[in-house]
């Protein structure tokens, strides 16, 4: 999904994609003790100079980076305090560094100041999805001194593709929808939200009988594996409670 992003808003600084139980401020308790958010996955792209990729697919952070990523993993971060403070409880979001410390007093006191300067990274663009109560996805895209700072249709576009990406979250979990084609997850929607199929064919503006072969094709493929009925799986899709929108 970063790479998808990157084609339509390049980037030559180092770019991340991290994937966070919750934001690192909103601390929770277990066991009566406060838990923080945590990072439990992540990727870069153009992030030379922030590590190097080890043969085992291990990474080893060095200079600045080092600073980076021990505060990301020690779940400390002024962007993210700043991110959790603005807007933490909105699904999409997306913000500036100009946004999160609007005078260059703010800025300058922010641990990533220095980051910054160092690697020669001053435009910074965040995008975060928050997919359900306990999965959250934070897009941070950042340009070297010598690129433009991002535009306002290029930051209209990424948060667009957020809104997007949102919308379409039930694949991110289900396995069963990634063996369909575009066209047989909309039909297998259609189908979910008991329309009719003439209503369906309306609502995609093809014909029915185009309606029904996608539908086959889709009962085909995610039944091929199991014994469970079409409407079962139909139901496990689409009206679990794990994919319903995150409480604020």
């Amino acid at each position: 999904m970063l790479e998808g992003l990157l084609k339509h808003v390049p980037c030559q600084g180092p770019c991340s994609a991290l994937q966070l139980n919750r934001f690192f401020s909103d601390t929770q308790k277990h066991k009566g003790k406060p838990q923080k958010g945590q990072v439990i996955g992540q990727c870069h792209i153009n992030a030379e100079a922030f590590h190097t990729e080890m043969p085992d697919g291990t990474h080893v952070f060095h200079g600045m980076g080092k600073v980076w990523a021990d505060k990301i993993m020690a779940s400390l971060s002024d962007i993210e305090q700043q991110l959790y403070r603005l807007k933490g409880s909105e699904h999409v979001y997306y913000i500036t560094r100009e946004d999160l410390f609007p005078t260059d007093t703010l800025w300058q006191k922010s641990m990533y100041y220095m980051l910054s300067q160092a690697i020669g990274v001053p435009y910074l663009s965040y995008l975060w999805l928050r997919l359900t109560s306990d999965d959250l996805w934070v897009f941070c895209l950042r340009r070297k001194k010598e690129e433009d700072n991002f535009t306002d249709w290029e930051r209209e576009f990424i948060y667009t593709f957020g809104l997007v990406a949102y919308g379409a979250r039930e694949s991110w979990y289900i396995p069963g929808l990634r063996k369909l084609t575009d066209r047989q997850q909309l039909a297998l929607y259609m189908y979910a939200k008991k329309l009719s199929a003439k209503q369906a064919a309306l609502e995609m503006n093809i014909e029915v009988t185009t309606y029904n072969y996608y539908l086959q094709e889709a009962r085909l493929r995610l039944q091929e594996d199991t014994n469970k009925s079409f409407d079962g799986i139909v139901d496990t899709l689409f009206n679990s409670h794990r994919l319903s929108d995150p409480a604020e």
